[in-house]
């Protein structure tokens, strides 16, 4: 462990890293005021893999880790947050990483959780992110013996960007875009849990 102290600032540094706030480049991040809002949150340096820095406090019961990845996005980096409970480990994953296969909404309005021990990635709401028991949370789940994906909730599915429930549906719909749109699709279609014919929007 390396630690500075910045006589003319007062500042001190463990590992290159603060004792009391994250780095600007952490606050200043979309995911963080996501998960923190405008909570002061006081972090130390971590020994987790691949994270740099870990909260003092547990949030929604979670113990916190955080990271910036580089590997994947821009040359900022992401954020990815770890998150620990009862022995369950989650990791954030952003959410491009999904936006070719699902709407807008799933993408911009969940937070994208992924559970290596289930293989799974909770699809929490943005408003809600820390509640693993949120009666609005999707999931998403490999298909046993496939290698599809489905995003389901409560008996629902929802049927993805490309999938060709999806793209007859848009071929009919398609002089409805509008200029809002940007075009991104922001509908959805699933199935409904009592008839698998039946597909709602």
């Amino acid at each position: 462990m390396t630690v500075h102290y910045n006589l003319l600032s007062g500042e001190l540094l463990v590992n290159g890293l603060p004792l009391d706030q994250p780095p600007k480049k952490y606050r200043t991040h979309p995911l963080y005021s996501t998960l923190f809002g405008k909570a002061v949150v006081d972090v130390l340096p971590t020994t987790a893999p691949g994270f740099q820095l870990s909260t003092k406090r547990t949030y929604g019961d979670y113990a916190v880790h955080l990271g910036l990845d580089k590997s994947i996005g821009s040359s900022a980096g992401d954020l990815i947050v770890k998150a620990v409970k009862d022995n369950i480990t989650y990791e954030t994953i952003p959410g491009y990483l999904i936006s070719a296969s699902y709407p807008v909404h799933f993408v911009q309005d969940y937070v994208h959780w992924y559970n290596a021990a289930t293989d799974t990635v909770e699809f929490r709401p943005a408003n809600d992110p820390w509640n693993a028991s949120s009666t609005a949370k999707w999931t998403l789940s490999r298909q046993t013996g496939q290698k599809l994906w489905r995003l389901t909730k409560a008996g629902c599915s929802i049927a993805g960007i490309n999938s060709p429930t999806s793209r007859q549906v848009s071929h009919v719909l398609r002089h409805l875009y509008t200029q809002h749109c940007s075009g991104k699709r922001r509908y959805a279609f699933h199935r409904h849990p009592d008839d698998p014919t039946r597909v709602l929007s």
